[in-house]
């Protein structure tokens, strides 16, 4: 995880830190279809650690705001990969 980056949720870096290590542990090692922005880092990341504490709404824009109108992810795909995160969560 890069300094860099602020996390609204990120009272607690240590929790953050675990949360995004867990989630890609896991997901990178299943056989489904990962989101299109996987591969960028500081995206997945933010949207791991923010999960439950900004709005979509919330999330969205600053992903257009940091990545641009065309290179963040759609609002629904946010979402997909929330309810994704949510089923991970509840297996753990």
């Amino acid at each position: 995880m890069t300094s860099a980056v602020t996390y609204i949720g990120g009272d607690d870096d240590a929790r953050a830190a675990d949360r995004i290590a867990f989630a890609e542990r896991v997901l990178s090692g299943q056989r489904q279809k990962l989101p299109a922005f996987w591969p960028n880092a500081l995206m997945r990341r933010f949207l791991i650690a923010e999960r439950g504490f900004v709005t979509l709404d919330m999330a969205h824009k600053r992903m257009v705001a940091e990545h641009g109108p065309h290179q963040a992810p759609s609002r629904s795909a946010i979402h997909r990969f929330w309810m994704l995160l949510d089923r991970l969560e509840r297996t753990r």
